[in-house]
């Protein structure tokens, strides 16, 4: 434990706990701590490495922690390139781990590993018989399997299409209901901000969803099939698990009941969107779209993530609100994702908010006067299913 204080450091031969910066730093008086912000700041962040159960290591809230709050920001401590495969992916993983500082060589080793790729690897070499050719592949793929293995059960991918790892964010574990989201930060595709979307009080564990997008409205037994498939492990979130006294799983029992109704209802709502879709744009009627994106908002409005999922629910209904030259509904849809932005304050979405409100401004004339939408027109303002 190193204590910093006006006059000079001194180190304390106490245990030191486990922080994300590999230690933790203590300060004589509030003076000193604004005295030294400037070297500490890097590593003030209000969470620290916990054992949180089943899930292992995980990232727990040292004291409350409001909602819109960044959490960590972070850069990339390895990347490799879109298109670069499982397979020969292992010594440049290597040669980008050997590279990092000996404290994070040692975080970058304890992290969890992709089980199947293990199991892989040793079938490889079991199949691979006398054949010196797919035995000397085998071989290579085993040398650095560990790394390999590391790497692509904590890799996010970026904006610009990189596979990442980030050290710090691959201890946050997932909930379908998180209390916190990772977002793209707007000067730097491979630096990532883990942001609070809700208050998370002090010895909660921060969690994100690691399938938000992909499987936002599914249902659970999806759901439990995709986390498996993809990191190995069976969710015990509260949506997904239900424990403790009578009460408890009664109240859990209710929550997931009208979770899974809700987004049965959305998906049904897709379904009919879909069929909309399907035929001549001429014939496409933009008010029964932007009516069932409204329903969809309502719906969404009313999940246990609503606050992450609204952001792409918001902004199609703005973009079909324009398409079907509804005003009114345009405006109000913007105001409510406004208000929303401002509560997450997220810097990626406020780019995106900009630039949608940049292309109605351009497309203002046709709103008023209210012609049917161009071809052009139309594939400025997709929505998202």
């Amino acid at each position: 434990m190193i204590f910093v204080c006006s006059g000079g450091l001194r180190t304390s031969m106490l245990k030191m706990s486990e922080s994300l910066a590999g230690s933790a730093v203590n300060y004589c008086s509030s003076e000193c701590q604004r005295a030294d912000w400037a070297n500490h700041r890097s590593n003030c962040m209000p969470v620290r490495v916990e054992n949180v159960g089943t899930s292992g290591r995980g990232l727990v809230a040292t004291r409350k922690i409001k909602m819109g709050e960044l959490i960590i920001r972070e850069t990339a401590a390895i990347a490799l390139p879109a298109g670069i495969g499982i397979w020969e992916a292992g010594e440049k993983i290597y040669r980008q781990v050997e590279k990092l500082p000996k404290h994070q060589r040692e975080e970058f080793y304890r992290l969890t590993r992709k089980q199947g790729l293990l199991e892989v690897s040793e079938n490889l070499l079991k199949a691979s018989g006398d054949d010196m050719i797919r035995t000397d592949m085998a071989k290579s793929v085993a040398e650095r399997i560990q790394e390999t293995a590391i790497f692509f059960n904590n890799d996010i991918k970026t904006e610009d299409e990189c596979k990442c790892l980030f050290l710090k964010l691959a201890l946050t574990n997932h909930s379908c209901c998180p209390n916190s989201s990772w977002t793209g930060c707007c000067k730097n595709p491979r630096q990532l901000e883990l942001r609070s979307a809700k208050d998370i009080e002090a010895g909660e564990e921060v969690t994100v969803n690691y399938v938000i997008v992909e499987a936002r409205f599914h249902e659970k037994s999806l759901r439990q099939a995709r986390l498996l498939d993809g990191w190995g492990f069976h969710c015990v979130c509260p949506l997904c698990e239900i424990s403790g006294e009578d009460e408890e799983r009664e109240e859990k029992e209710e929550i997931q009941e009208k979770e899974e109704k809700i987004k049965s209802e959305i998906r049904k709502i897709q379904q009919e969107m879909i069929q909309e879709c399907d035929r001549n744009p001429a014939l496409v009627s933009w008010k029964a779209l932007a009516s069932l994106q409204k329903d969809i908002v309502d719906l969404v409005s009313q999940l246990e993530s609503a606050q992450l999922l609204l952001f792409r629910e918001l902004n199609s209904l703005v973009n079909l609100s324009q398409l079907a030259r509804d005003e009114e509904q345009l405006n109000q849809s913007l105001e409510d994702w406004g208000q929303l932005l401002k509560k997450l304050n997220v810097e990626r979405a406020w780019k995106d908010y900009r630039s949608c409100l940049e292309k109605l401004d351009s497309y203002k004339s046709s709103l008023h006067l209210g012609n049917p939408p161009s071809d052009t027109e139309i594939r400025q303002f997709l929505w998202l299913m």
